[in-house]
């Protein structure tokens, strides 16, 4: 069986290929803009056959070493059956190769926490409901809001929405993202992800 690829944002991987229309509807979901500022999951799909059943083990050996992602997400044959296609998130950080499960419209807010290190694994997969599903935060304070943003390795400007609940804060998140971007020049060093 191939290795899992390495890629530029993180993988959506397909493992069940037993209804196109359910996977059609994962992917324009996840696709979606997030908020009125159209926030995005930076992600890539993997759609192959050879992949179709593989087992979370099976799939933890294809990694390559020093892989590029700390984490991946699964369309298996739980996410394409159940009617809320509750996707599989493995951590692939840490040995233990911790999981939880997430709807689909949430993977913007987990793919922007995750990839800049704005939240650990640990920190979502505690926020799931009592099935163990991923479906968003409770509302926050003021004081849990993190504005970030960062410069990826193509020099392409990212802004990343992580916990926010009113248009006003989204608003101050940009305003301080961009202040950072524009008078900071370490901030590239400080919100850039590394290639290892």
């Amino acid at each position: 069986m191939k290795l899992i690829p390495e890629t530029e944002y993180a993988l959506i991987l397909r493992t069940d290929f037993s209804d196109q229309a359910a996977w059609d509807e994962i992917c324009a979901e996840i696709r979606k803009p997030v908020s009125f500022l159209g926030f995005l999951a930076y992600v890539e799909f993997l759609d192959d056959v050879e992949y179709a059943n593989i087992t979370k083990d099976q799939l933890l050996e294809l990694f390559p070493q020093n892989h590029n992602h700390s984490f991946i997400i699964v369309a298996d044959r739980t996410s394409i059956s159940r009617p809320e296609h509750p996707l599989l998130v493995i951590d692939l950080f840490d040995e233990s190769a911790r999981e939880f499960r997430a709807i689909p419209m949430q993977v913007q807010s987990i793919e922007n926490n995750l990839s800049i290190g704005n939240m650990d694994f640990e920190e979502l997969a505690e926020a799931v409901d009592e099935d163990g599903v991923f479906r968003g935060f409770p509302k926050p304070r003021f004081s849990q809001l993190r504005f970030s943003a960062y410069l990826s390795p193509k020099r392409k400007y990212h802004l990343y929405a992580t916990n926010f609940s009113s248009r006003s804060l989204y608003l101050a998140g940009l305003f301080i993202a961009g202040i950072l971007w524009i008078f900071s020049e370490r901030s590239r060093s400080y919100y850039a992800i590394p290639k290892r």
